[in-house]
């Protein structure tokens, strides 16, 4: 029987700053099928990236943390039936965001984000809006589509010890999916009993490669997801999948592009094979004629491209077959 369970995310007690730890005890634990909403989670730094105006402020508030990263990460939830080598599936079912967003290019001095050199000075972009917004204003003439996500949605690693949540993984983490919104799912191969999962880094909204460092950045109302427990006999994955209504996501990471697209590639080439039943050198064709492959982001440590698998390809037989091996949506 499905249970229902809330998580004040303001305090604490649910959430720490930068890393994830297999030495935190979990804040919940519920078994595969629940749902779970959590409750006013803040934005980075413990919700105080959300008060930052300035450069100079932004600035103060990186050097108090040098060793980890910025994300508060809300968690970990165990689901008490996970075990290494399944596949935890996560259901997006609500998310409000909580004004403001911003969004902030730090000094070009420091290297970061994908040109630093263009811009010395760095600058902070701030973005105040009311509950049910579709959009928000950059200027008198640009308005910008909100469309919110959590940017780090994770499992444990498999390696003990402290992990700084900036560079993604086959655990899933700081992977700044554009695609993950309401509606969407993602599936994360379990690498510790219980799973362990962790959310954060919301955003009201990103392009693709989040180039200059972030993205629309806030905290948010809430969070409603539901988990799910699939047997790595049955769904064996390697590295993150999505799913939105419109099309498959298969996840790649690498320290640079080119690594993080033959990883991308290879869990398209391992997808369509293994999932769509498609000899090798069909699947090869198919991810070179209808395959889209876009950078999911370029500032992280570790730099992350999808593949957009388009579900319009696949015969009813082939969908059932995915429903069958994924479940229905």
């Amino acid at each position: 029987m499905q249970r229902n369970h809330v998580v004040r995310a303001d305090s604490e007690s649910a959430w720490h700053l930068g890393y994830y730890s297999d030495e935190v005890a979990p804040i919940l634990v519920v078994r595969s099928g629940d749902r779970i909403r959590y409750e006013s989670l803040p934005s980075g730094y413990g919700g105080r990236s959300a008060l930052v105006e300035s450069v100079d402020e932004a600035m103060a508030l990186r050097a108090e943390f040098p060793h980890w990263g910025p994300h508060t990460v809300v968690g970990p939830v165990s689901i008490e039936d996970a075990s290494p080598g399944d596949v935890l599936e996560v259901r997006m079912l609500g998310l409000v965001p909580a004004s403001p967003a911003v969004n902030l290019c730090l000094p070009g001095k420091l290297g970061l984000g994908a040109r630093p050199s263009g811009y010395p000075e760095g600058f902070v972009r701030r973005f105040e809006f009311e509950p049910g917004a579709t959009h928000v204003s950059l200027n008198d003439d640009v308005t910008i589509p909100l469309a919110p996500f959590p940017g780090i949605v994770a499992v444990q690693p498999a390696e003990p010890g402290k992990h700084n949540t900036m560079p993604p993984g086959v655990f899933g983490g700081n992977m700044d999916l554009k695609e993950l919104t309401v509606g969407s799912r993602v599936f994360l191969p379990v690498h510790r009993p219980g799973a362990m999962l962790y959310f954060g880094d919301f955003h009201a909204g990103q392009g693709d490669g989040e180039v200059n460092l972030t993205a629309l950045e806030i905290g948010a109302e809430s969070l409603e997801v539901e988990t799910r427990v699939h047997s790595g006999n049955v769904l064996e994955l390697r590295a993150p999948v999505a799913e939105t209504q419109d099309h498959w996501i298969a996840l790649g990471f690498g320290e640079d592009l080119e690594q993080a697209f033959q990883s991308a590639l290879t869990g398209v080439l391992d997808f369509l094979q293994t999932k769509a039943g498609q000899t090798a050198d069909d699947a090869y064709c198919l991810a070179s004629v209808s395959v889209d492959f876009r950078m999911t982001q370029v500032v992280s440590t570790v730099k992350g491209v999808h593949g957009m698998i388009p579900k319009h390809l696949f015969s009813a037989k082939i969908h059932k077959k995915l429903s069958d091996l994924f479940g229905s949506r």
